[in-house]
């Protein structure tokens, strides 16, 4: 069981090529806006100027990037909880069987 999941989890983080990413899009979401960003004296990043600069699509790009991300993440983690959930039936199955010996 868990080589199975194991290997699941590890090509959803490694080898399927549109769960990467940082490969796709933080290159061109960086690309984009970084000349708006705007750092505080101990360069954390405070907000974003000239926003109103960016073109139309150049914001759907953005948005687009941020939407597809965001959706990985969700079913990444949905995979966590998943095999999670399998392996905490699998510990109580167990211990039942320990308690009942």
């Amino acid at each position: 069981m868990y080589d199975y999941f194991f290997r699941t989890l590890e090509l959803l983080e490694n080898e399927i090529p549109e769960m990467q990413d940082f490969k796709n899009y933080a290159l061109q979401l960086d690309q984009l806006i970084q000349p708006y960003m705007i750092f505080d004296d101990d360069l954390e990043l405070v907000g974003l100027e000239a926003e109103h600069n960016l073109t139309d699509l150049e914001k759907q790009i953005i948005k687009n990037s941020i939407w597809k991300t965001t959706q990985n993440r969700k079913f990444k983690v949905s995979q966590y909880q998943y095999v999670n959930n399998k392996i905490e039936a699998l510990q109580t199955k167990i211990n039942t069987k320990l308690d009942n010996n």
